[in-house]
């Protein structure tokens, strides 16, 4: 049997091998295309996008690639924060960021300073050395600030902590103990107040 075109004219089987690569290129042309048009359309779905999330009970981040609504990896690292406090219990995953491609920005979520926040942590102890009790005090400070909620109790801990850090630093001090860190723990008794 001898195929032929609309004007049948013979088909050679190379017109026909041209003819299926011509069509398999414009489908996954179509394909890329729609593809990129579904990810600016909805950006933050699981089409194609990274979140991050913290674990509010150790301070873990966990990073979780998806693509296609298909998990395809899943990271969890220990931080400066996890690995001086004691995790309390099953890990809760929070959300902090989601990326796609195509967005230099998240979503603004509960928990969107966090990760900043255990950088900025790890900065301080790296300005004047907090001693291995001082880093256990203020870890589980920030997970307990985070368990009310969301991050911004925690943000006021840590502006607190930097004002003291900054002063020890500029007074020469090498480290810090738990007893340096009253002054950043100001607003702990009035919280206990207001929540009873």
């Amino acid at each position: 049997m001898i195929m032929t075109n609309r004007s049948g004219s013979a088909i050679g089987f190379g017109g026909l091998k041209r003819r299926v690569v011509a069509m398999t290129a414009a489908a996954m042309a179509g394909g890329a295309i729609l593809f990129l048009v579904l990810t600016w359309v909805f950006p933050w779905a699981h089409l194609n996008c990274v979140q991050q999330d913290v674990d509010i009970n150790s301070g873990r981040i966990r990073t979780v690639r998806f693509l296609f609504w298909m998990r395809l990896s899943e990271r969890v690292r220990e931080t400066w924060l996890s690995r001086a406090a004691r995790a309390r219990g099953a890990a809760e995953w929070r959300r902090v960021n989601t990326f796609s491609a195509g967005r230099g920005y998240s979503p603004h979520y509960l928990y969107h300073s966090a990760i900043n926040q255990i950088k900025t942590l790890e900065r301080l102890d790296e300005l004047t050395r907090f001693t291995p009790a001082a880093r256990a005090q203020i870890s589980a400070r920030v997970l307990e600030l985070w368990q009310q909620g969301s991050d911004d109790a925690a943000e006021a801990y840590i502006r607190r902590l930097s004002g003291v850090v900054v002063s020890a630093h500029r007074a020469g001090r090498r480290t810090l103990s738990v007893r340096d860190l009253g002054q950043a723990d100001v607003g702990r008794s009035k919280q206990r107040v207001e929540h009873r």
